[in-house]
């Protein structure tokens, strides 16, 4: 709620719950507790700022060049 242009697909929504299930399967169920959890998650996302969508670019760059068909890197022979 404290971000309002966040939308369903984006990262930080996915990544928050992972989270939560992660805690969940943990045997964590209270859902104050969880709630607290989740807002500190998100409140640690966010401290993380241009480093992390830096980081984030860069992944996503990896992960098309990975998809794309006939894409693959040249292997090196290191003489083994």
């Amino acid at each position: 709620m404290a971000h309002t242009d966040v939308e369903e697909d984006d990262d930080r929504r996915i990544a928050l719950h992972r989270y939560i299930i992660n805690l969940c399967e943990s045997d964590e169920q209270d859902p104050i507790a969880l709630q607290k959890a989740g807002l500190v998650y998100l409140h640690r996302l966010d401290q993380l700022g241009e480093e992390r969508e830096e980081r984030l670019a860069r992944y996503r760059t990896l992960d098309s060049a990975i998809e794309k068909p006939g894409n693959e890197s040249p292997r090196r022979d290191f003489g083994a």
